[in-house]
């Protein structure tokens, strides 16, 4: 548990808004630290390193999670520098990374559901590539819980109370004969939004089950509380990952090779188990069991190609515009750049890239 605190409490943890956002994005640039990705690791084997065509400042909220591993694999593989990329990597959470995309702080950010919120609302981001469509999350609880049903009446921790998180359980509780507030469900963060706090709640018995994520549930099942399922049965799009327009319009060729190596990386992830594994446990400090754990649980539900379904798209704006109340102003068409990603995939195929 030592090295996932030590990882957690580099998360800056600073919610969006405000003048609190001037406040977070003065910390990332003083105090966040180097990012694995920010020195190259060179060309490929063979090949005389290319000169540089640039950097990209990328938000990500945080580089001990799943969210992470497919940028780091591609990374560590050398895919971005093959093509002149360098990427200055800091960490930020959802909404603050959104709110500091917008202002131009980032480049590229995963921006999470903040970002499609803020795209509904005609803010000037695009959706660039699609990690992941269900929500990422899975539900562990005492271990003489064993049913989604025995979860009536129970207290469980969240990241925030005021966000997403909550309105997305519920749902997915309904959708296992649970009614939330029918059922008495309360909602809690239990002392802090990291799943550090979480695990400290669960075994001091403050809070009956938690929302976990990446290593979070990993530690928690290790401990032996009882993993009574996911919540990848809808679909939230937590896991995309956005740029700012005028990245989009000054820096095209670069959002171009982040996008290439980025579909590299989530290819290995998915479909080279070895070179995953040892990849993810250099990233989670060379704990190995994290590292086959991560790769087994989040591997299933990653994307093929970094591209949206339709009806994923609907799903998750239809969720967006019930959580506010309000219908979007803009379409996936106006805040959305999947050519990007349609080109790479057309690329690997034509070059018969395989990972």
């Amino acid at each position: 548990m030592s090295n996932q605190s030590e990882h957690r409490r580099r998360d800056l943890g600073v919610r969006a808004g405000g003048a609190l956002l001037a406040a977070a994005l003065a910390l990332l640039g003083a105090c966040a630290p180097a990012s694995p990705a920010s020195a190259p690791t060179g060309a490929a084997p063979g090949q005389a390193a290319p000169a540089a065509r640039g950097t990209l400042r990328l938000a990500v909220a945080g580089m001990d999670t799943n969210t992470y591993s497919v940028i780091y694999i591609a990374d560590k593989e050398g895919y971005f520098q093959e093509q002149g990329l360098t990427l200055d990597v800091k960490e930020a959470n959802p909404p603050v990374a959104t709110q500091a995309l917008i202002a131009g702080q980032f480049d590229l950010a995963h921006a999470a559901s903040p970002g499609i919120a803020a795209a509904l609302k005609g803010a000037p981001l695009k959706m660039i590539f699609v990690i992941a469509e269900p929500s990422p999350y899975w539900i562990i609880g005492k271990k003489d819980l064993k049913t989604w049903t025995d979860l009536k009446g129970k207290t469980i921790g969240v990241s925030s109370t005021t966000g997403t998180q909550v309105l997305d359980t519920s749902r997915v509780l309904a959708l296992h004969g649970v009614n939330a507030q029918a059922d008495g469900v309360n909602y809690v963060v239990p002392g802090g939004p990291g799943d550090e706090q979480k695990v400290a709640a669960l075994r001091a018995g403050s809070i009956d089950a938690g929302v976990f994520a990446s290593t979070g549930a990993v530690v928690a099942t290790d401990d032996g509380f009882s993993l009574l399922g996911d919540m990848h049965a809808i679909n939230t799009y937590d896991y995309t990952l956005w740029a700012n327009n005028p990245t989009m319009t000054n820096k095209a060729d670069l959002v171009r090779a982040f996008v290439t190596g980025t579909l590299k990386g989530l290819k290995i992830f998915k479909h080279d188990n070895a070179k995953a594994v040892e990849y993810v446990t250099q990233q989670l400090d060379g704990n190995r069991h994290w590292g086959e754990k991560v790769v087994e649980l989040s591997a299933p539900w990653f994307t093929e190609d970094g591209l949206p379904t339709d009806a994923g798209l609907r799903e998750a704006i239809r969720y967006k515009e019930e959580a506010s109340g309000e219908p979007s102003t803009a379409g996936p068409d106006q805040w959305s750049a999947l050519d990007f990603v349609r080109q790479a995939n057309d690329e690997l195929t034509r070059t018969g890239w395989k990972p």
